[in-house]
């Protein structure tokens, strides 16, 4: 399951089977302009480093942050700048499928975590 979200400014962030956390730039040329019938060429990341050992289920950018969550129940920020630093914690159980949805308020600086099962943990 691919899982994608966008910065404020011009990054595209991008995480999938491969369990890697992909930054890209934003594309400049604007939509009306791409001929779709022509088949653009994949885009090449300008960072990669590794993600969560479970597929992600949920990812989020917010301010300079990147906060993300995955089946085992781990959650992981990142500052956009720093992306090969990395702070975990352990939030939801596995059993039950562990992060199912994440909402991180930069106003609180808190991170609301949803569960499988109706549970909410507020970080």
């Amino acid at each position: 399951m691919t899982k994608i979200c966008l910065s404020n400014t011009t990054d595209i962030y991008l995480t999938g089977a491969d369990k890697v956390l992909k930054r890209y730039k934003f594309p400049e040329e604007k939509l009306e302009k791409i001929d779709l019938k022509v088949k653009l060429p994949a885009l090449s990341p300008l960072e990669e480093v590794e993600g969560h050992f479970l597929p992600v289920t949920a990812i989020q950018f917010e301010k300079d942050f990147i906060v993300s969550g995955c089946q085992d129940g781990e959650v992981m920020i990142r500052h956009a700048g720093k992306m090969n630093e990395k702070q975990k914690m352990k939030v939801m159980n596995f059993k039950y499928n562990g992060v199912k949805s994440l909402y991180y308020s930069s106003r609180s600086q808190l991170i609301f975590v949803g569960g499988d099962d109706g549970s909410l943990m507020v970080l």
